[in-house]
């Protein structure tokens, strides 16, 4: 899940994203449209002690709702939620042909405005909107089932180091987006890990680079840690040896 914070500050009176946490909470991290499957429901709450006008779109992570050409739409796009309340969001797909040998991804946009009144008076204040986003994956027919298991094994590493930076090469050769968090490094008992992103997906059929925080000594070998994220939101961990790629 993906988490952007908008402010619209007055001119005094200053926040930070660390102290920022969101108001809508959905039932699920992620959306799955097999081929054939035109809807799908997901169950939201406004966890917030006021009511929020929530707008909801979805596009390719730009965060805007200002994108044509998406396969996907939201229902309502538009709506007033109470405060501690529930409501159900529908994302319809429209038809559009996409790929049929991989994996197509959306995002999914939770954009929240608290629909309090502002002072009449001059005074400064703060108004804060959220948006959160959630992957929405298409997967077609033709791909067969899988264990992550076998993702794990396919993807190819290797690290490489360019005048000191350490970084990870990883090659996915499968149909399949591979949602990494927690990836480390070792050798003996030195362990590095990877910058944190917003989006750690290694897209399929491509290579994705990650860029580590710190260096090892050099050598033939490392053990590289991982954790890939199922189509339940949920983190399984992996082990490889990999090897050292002179530049």
């Amino acid at each position: 899940m993906k988490l952007k914070a908008i402010f619209l500050l007055s001119l005094t009176g200053l926040l930070t994203a660390n102290s920022v946490s969101a108001g809508i909470l959905a039932a699920k991290t992620r959306l799955l449209f097999e081929e054939g499957q035109r809807e799908r429901s997901l169950m939201l709450a406004n966890v917030n002690d006021y009511p929020v006008i929530l707008q909801t779109w979805v596009d390719q992570g730009q965060g805007s709702p200002d994108h044509a050409e998406i396969p996907f739409i939201t229902l309502p796009p538009v709506s007033k939620m109470a405060a501690r309340g529930l409501q159900s969001l529908r994302v319809v797909y429209n038809g559009q042909i996409l790929p049929k040998d991989r994996e197509s991804v959306y995002w999914l946009n939770l954009y929240e405005i608290p629909a309090i009144p502002q002072p009449d008076q001059q005074d400064a204040y703060i108004s804060l909107a959220m948006n959160t986003q959630l992957k929405i994956f298409y997967r077609p027919k033709s791909l067969k089932k899988f264990e992550l298991s076998d993702i794990a094994k396919q993807l190819n590493f290797s690290v490489q180091v360019e005048q000191d930076h350490w970084k990870l090469i990883c090659d996915n050769p499968t149909a399949y987006h591979a949602s990494m968090v927690n990836i480390q490094l070792s050798y003996q008992k030195q362990m590095i890990e990877t910058n944190a992103e917003t989006d750690m997906m290694s897209y399929p059929k491509s290579q994705r680079q990650y860029q580590f925080n710190g260096t090892l000594p050099k050598a033939d070998q490392y053990q590289l840690n991982f954790s890939l994220i199922d189509d339940f939101g949920n983190q399984h961990d992996f082990e490889k040896n990999i090897s050292f790629l002179q530049p």
